[in-house]
């Protein structure tokens, strides 16, 4: 009986030995993949405000969450974003359009039969 557990167990031992690692040291194509990222960051300054303010503002509104114990913050957040938002885009537009008013420019209200081919 002792014996055949022990072969048993030798058996076990050789069946794990035939997997591979969990985890796998990095390849070429992953040192590739991280310098490649690096030097894109580095290249077109997107490390600084791309990644860390959105965690910046993750963690204002947390503050604001814990401060005053209210989820209804975050909706107030969240409706004041949209406004500005809204607001924002309303000025662009209009300041577009006045733009292209003043030059004579096409307002995009010509007739569809004017159109030329």
């Amino acid at each position: 009986e002792a014996r055949h557990r022990r072969q048993q167990r030798a058996d076990d031992d050789a069946d794990f030995a035939s997997l591979p690692p969990l985890i796998l040291p990095p390849d070429k194509d992953q040192f590739f993949a991280d310098a490649r990222a690096t030097l894109e960051a580095d290249e077109f300054n997107t490390f600084p405000i791309q990644n860390v303010l959105p965690l910046v503002v993750c963690w204002v509104v947390g503050l604001l969450l814990k401060k005053y114990n209210r989820t209804s913050v975050l909706v107030f957040i969240l409706a004041f974003t949209i406004g500005l938002s809204a607001m924002c885009m309303g000025y662009v537009g209009a300041m577009t359009a006045w733009r292209d008013f003043i030059k004579g420019g096409d307002l995009g209200f010509s007739s569809v039969c004017a159109a030329e081919p």
